[in-house]
């Protein structure tokens, strides 16, 4: 059940971070609307690594990258590594 939630999660996140790299890397008329209605929340996100196995789990915001949009630091535990 863990590899099968981790590896949703990590499908997720790729397939949010390219649609988020091509709404920044190119906007179109500034609009970074495409980018945010991709983008998980830090709950999602925090929910998405307990259930691929994931321990001590963190989300730390680090800079606005554009309006409604930030930059962060993710960090968790793989339990036994």
């Amino acid at each position: 059940m863990a590899d099968q939630a981790r590896d949703e999660l990590r499908e997720q996140v790729r397939s949010r971070y390219a649609r988020a790299a091509q709404a920044v890397l190119a906007p179109q008329d500034g609009s970074y609307v495409g980018c945010i209605a991709g983008a998980l929340s830090r709950a999602e996100y925090l929910d998405g690594l307990r259930a691929a196995g994931f321990a001590a789990p963190s989300v730390s915001f680090t800079a606005d990258a554009a309006p409604g949009l930030r930059a962060a630091v993710i960090r968790a535990v793989k339990p036994g590594a």
